[in-house]
């Protein structure tokens, strides 16, 4: 299968790239100078070299949630305008190819209680700039769909984590955090919310199950990639420190809180399983223990790239 993958530069790009090169396809990249959100550019490359692409994976993105409450019109531009500009070039260039919109969990915002584990006919209530935004790339993806005719599948991704990751995201943050602080011989370690509860897979999972859908998931179909559990930010913590042999006292600094944070969110993966027969193979204890391993032995063992 000959497959574009947008961000293919970033963390998850990295590894799918990966993934579908295991896979045997062939992974086709945009330039590293085209901007999704130049329509006229991704419009003139796509009717030179899209002719032959089978399925195109939309991960390019503004993909912090911090980020969007600095910059809320960047975000739009290019999480939701971005996919309708991919979207219109695609239809024209590749009719038939299927289109992977990934969505966001952010865009269910806080759900209820009797909500949980959410499933994919939730309501939407985003609670951020970028959690609208990905509303936005859905909206723009259906749009192909129902209007032009393209095959388009979206993926909602709950938290993922892996080597590689930014530490402009929590895991890696803290993991970063906690081992500096084990060197330095500090005692202490201020962090945001702890209480906050996510659904957290290993990257190597998520890429996995995005190609299963690209081949497997339903034409207009939603689904939530996900674990099914949920683990607190202090879990999580304790399982780092534990991880890095350290001894911290724990702090939260209410300067690092976000102006929003939902208290939990885990979702229910069993359409995606249902209809992908995808397994996540990766537990969050080994996922964890890899990446404080990586960080103990210095800055390069993670390989350098991060998400963008």
């Amino acid at each position: 299968m000959r497959a574009l993958v947008t961000g293919s530069r970033g963390f998850v790009g990295t590894w799918l790239r990966a993934h579908l090169g295991a896979a045997g396809d062939e992974v086709v990249e945009l330039p590293a100078d085209l901007d999704v959100t130049d329509r006229a550019a991704i419009g003139a490359w796509m009717r030179t070299h899209g002719a032959a692409i089978e399925a195109c994976y939309h991960l390019a993105a503004q993909a912090s949630v911090a980020r969007s409450f600095e910059d809320p019109g960047h975000t739009w531009l290019t999480n939701a305008l971005g996919t309708q500009f991919l979207v219109e070039a695609l239809s024209e260039a590749a009719p038939a190819a299927t289109l992977l919109v990934v969505s966001s969990s952010e865009v269910y915002g806080a759900p209820a209680p009797d909500e949980l584990p959410v499933d994919e006919d939730a309501p939407l209530r985003p609670t951020s700039p970028y959690a609208a935004s990905k509303v936005g790339a859905e909206a723009a993806g259906l749009e192909g769909a129902w209007g032009r005719g393209l095959r388009v599948v979206i993926a909602r991704p709950f938290n993922h984590i892996g080597p590689g990751q930014s530490e402009a995201f929590v895991i890696p943050s803290l993991v970063g955090r906690v081992v500096e602080a084990h060197r330095n011989g500090e005692r202490v370690i201020r962090v945001g919310n702890l209480a906050a509860r996510r659904d957290f897979s290993d990257v190597r999972d998520v890429v996995a199950a995005y190609r299963a859908l690209v081949v497997d998931g339903h034409d207009r179909g939603v689904y939530n990639v996900c674990s099914g559990q949920a683990y607190s930010i202090r879990e999580v913590l304790e399982l780092i420190v534990r991880a890095a042999d350290a001894s911290l006292e724990v702090v939260v600094d209410p300067a690092l809180l976000r102006p929003v944070d939902v208290p939990v969110i885990v979702g229910n993966p069993a359409r995606l399983v249902a209809h992908t027969g995808v397994r996540f193979h990766h537990s969050l204890e080994a996922t964890i223990e890899e990446l404080v391993t990586s960080a103990l032995r210095g800055p390069t063992a993670t390989g350098g790239f991060v998400d963008r």
